[in-house]
């Protein structure tokens, strides 16, 4: 970035990818370390880390991660404004999935709180979390696809994540538990918001 150039909104927002990463993983292993059974990903959904019945010592880091991971996802998402172009109909197509994957944020933080404070259905947040962050995710690959401001394996990646958000949704309609394709969905995400991120930085600079 050359001297005395502004900091850009897609810096900004690159950060804040990688901030939330770290922020939720961390969230992640502490809250696994602290429960009182060992971890299974198998045996249980990420969210059952979150809940003070099932975690009493750990939940709390669970829930203030996850809610400090909405905030910055929030603010990363505001970086996708460069989706945008003079064409309506694209814009349009856009929007819809800049709203989509702003309100998985919300979720996000929603998540956090309402576990923290005693709620007992966690199942609930994370079926909308992940329907919202799917809509946004087809969205932004078919967009990116159209119009590239991501490389060709941030594509893939996100196609993957896609496919198993669909698996876990067809998998709970049928009343099956796939439990670890909850985790390997959220990894693919994280992986993904990690290669969105170095996009997002590359246009930045």
């Amino acid at each position: 970035m050359p001297a005395g150039r502004k900091i850009s909104m897609s810096l900004i927002s690159s950060i804040a990818g990688y901030l939330a990463i770290t922020t939720l993983v961390l969230a992640l292993i502490i809250s696994i370390y602290l429960a009182p059974h060992d971890f299974s990903p198998f045996d249980y959904w990420i969210e059952d880390y979150g809940m003070p019945a099932e975690n009493p010592v750990g939940a709390v880091f669970y829930d203030v991660g996850f809610m400090l991971t909405g905030v910055l996802l929030g603010i990363y998402m505001i970086g996708f404004y460069r989706w945008y172009t003079t064409n309506r109909w694209y814009n349009a197509f856009a929007a819809v999935g800049h709203l989509s994957g702003g309100i998985s944020t919300l979720v996000l933080i929603l998540e956090g709180y309402t576990l923290m404070t005693g709620f007992d259905r966690p199942m609930i947040w994370s079926i909308s979390f992940f329907l919202f962050v799917m809509i946004a995710m087809i969205i932004a690959t078919a967009g990116m696809a159209i119009r590239p401001s991501q490389s060709e394996d941030t594509i893939i990646i996100g196609a993957a994540t896609i496919a198993l958000i669909l698996l876990l949704a067809t998998a709970l309609y049928f009343n099956i538990a796939p439990v670890i394709s909850e985790w390997l969905a959220v990894l693919f995400m994280l992986v993904w918001v990690a290669m969105a991120s170095r996009d997002m930085y590359r246009l930045s600079t």
